[in-house]
């Protein structure tokens, strides 16, 4: 039994539990991408339940590491196809199926490659709030001090109007000592000029070296609020500059950041949206993230999934928007993959077919300089684990972080509409669901989504109180709640939710009930 179980649950009831979680639909997509679960916990420990605006599930998920997946050595990615159940042909008609697309790490001739960056960094007046400012100049510093000799680098500055701060510079040990020394005497005052601030900034980038990777990177903290133009027509010079082989990628800054232009902005440039609240966030963007994304491994991606005999592909969750149905076929087009980049898709089959594959996949792509189409091919593996576990522990995991992120964003919703209650009484559920899943996560993921919805729940009682509804009603479902044990309080919580806010919150609950009653 593992060391961290609490209550008197068997780890074989809780594993079936997981068994039967396929009559569900899950989706999750992984990349790089994770501003916007960073940002809802900042709005979180704000006591601002708004988050739900901007909340995506996929990048929700991309917050936890799945160090799981890996590429085998000399290969450029990795296809991975995993069942759900261990037992593929077990007497349940439903199953989920999950593929792992993952790149290599980059090699030493691909991080020797010469970079080229120009930054674009907002010194408006509000950027010396929350030390914004001095934030962002200790990340450039600390990211100047690891530049390879040889890297270029330029730096924009902009508030009511942009200047050439720095202008492009190859980086030797001379000049990497002056660049440091300016970048130390950046002071804030002014408006937010985002525009100005961008074309110079793409001005400035067509004067790296044409075959370096380059890249403008924009950090900001707020909304433009001088020559406004709409973040559509902002965003369009983005795209026209990708075209013309610059990559833009963008940083938010604090609490209040425009994520709509931002995201725009980065979207249409090809490059990664980050939001940032401290220096230390913002350094590992900087350093690490960009290391690889800067390190495209393969671009035109197209992943081909179809259905085996006696099977049928009921849906397909995670991918892009811009998947199509071909015949049997499901076509989801990926894109371009940077160095150790993943993506990760659900698919929801039934039937009970002979073959033990459900489902094969294909990728299909072809390299940045080249050199042919490539594919490769997966079926089903078949689990060598000695685990007695009937299901796959770290696709359930994902399965139950997946649902925290869609009740999270039901409860932001309730709590617009002033449905507190109803709030209340999902963030509840969901808490004892990731209680019972807590006990067998050897990552302790979910000892740390506890701590999320937990601040969720202070804040919603607050406000119930606030809002006149600590009735005798509610105080007796309290009183009631600390006197049972887990068991009960998931099966006080379906009575609660089932039919009030039904989602796959309440499926879980209701599975775990029908395995565990007493």
């Amino acid at each position: 039994m593992n060391s961290k179980m609490k209550h008197p649950i068997t780890f074989a009831r809780v594993e079936l539990l997981f068994l039967l979680l396929s009559f569900s639909i899950f989706s999750y997509a992984c990349s790089s991408q994770t501003s916007s679960y960073y940002y809802a916990q900042k709005q979180i420990e704000h006591g601002d339940l708004s988050y739900h605006q901007y909340l995506k599930v996929n990048e929700y998920m991309n917050a936890f590491p799945q160090n799981e997946i890996e590429v085998p050595a000399n290969q450029d990615l990795t296809l991975q196809v995993h069942s759900f159940s261990k037992n593929p042909n077990s007497k349940e008609n439903k199953n989920l199926i999950q593929i792992a697309v993952k790149t290599r790490f980059p090699n030493s001739e691909e991080v020797r490659a010469k970079k080229a960056l120009c930054f674009v960094l907002d010194v408006s007046g509000s950027m010396e709030g929350d030390n914004k400012l001095e934030d962002s100049k200790a990340a450039l510093i600390q990211f100047l001090t690891e530049m390879k000799v040889g890297d270029e680098f330029s730096l924009v500055v902009f508030d009511n109007d942009a200047s050439t701060f720095i202008s492009p510079q190859t980086i030797d040990l001379n000049s990497r000592k002056k660049i440091i020394s300016k970048v130390k005497d950046i002071q804030a005052g002014g408006g937010t000029n985002i525009e100005a601030g961008l074309i110079l900034g793409y001005s400035e980038m067509s004067k790296f070296h044409p075959r370096s990777t380059r890249r403008l990177i924009l950090l900001t903290d707020g909304i433009s609020n001088v020559n406004v133009h709409t973040p559509e027509e902002i965003a369009k010079k983005a795209k026209v500059q990708y075209l013309e082989g610059s990559r833009i990628s963008t940083i938010g800054l604090g609490y209040d950041v425009n994520q709509t232009l931002l995201r725009s902005l980065a979207e249409n440039g090809k490059g990664h949206y980050y939001f940032a609240d401290n220096a230390k966030t913002l350094t590992k963007i900087i350093r690490d993230d960009f290391e690889t994304l800067m390190i495209p491994i393969v671009r035109e991606a197209r992943l081909i999934i179809s259905s085996n005999s006696g099977y049928k592909i009921l849906h397909v969750y995670g991918g892009p928007e811009n998947s199509k149905d071909v015949s049997d076929k499901i076509v989801l087009n990926l894109g371009e993959l940077n160095a150790n980049d993943w993506r990760i898709i659900v698919v929801e089959v039934s039937g009970k077919g002979e073959a033990y594959n459900p489902i094969s996949a294909q990728i299909t792509y072809s390299y940045p300089k080249g050199n042919g189409i490539q594919k490769v091919s997966a079926d089903l593996k078949r689990e060598t684990s000695n685990s007695n576990s009937q299901v796959n522990l770290n696709v359930a995991r994902n399965s139950v972080i997946f649902s925290n992120a869609m009740s999270l964003i039901e409860i932001g919703k309730l709590a617009e509409s002033e449905k507190y209650q109803d709030a209340f009484n999902l963030v509840n559920l969901q808490m004892n669901n990731n209680r019972i899943l807590s006990e067998i996560d050897p990552t302790n993921s979910l000892d740390r989504e506890l701590e999320t919805l937990s601040k969720v729940r202070n804040i919603l009682e607050y406000k119930i109180r606030m809002n006149g509804l600590s009735d005798s009603k509610f105080e007796a479902k309290s009183d009631e709640k600390k006197k049972k044990n887990l068991f009960e309080l998931i099966q006080l919580g379906v009575s609660l939710t089932a039919k009030v806010i039904p989602g796959p919150w309440t499926l879980v609950a209701e599975l775990f009930l029908a395995l565990t009653a007493p």
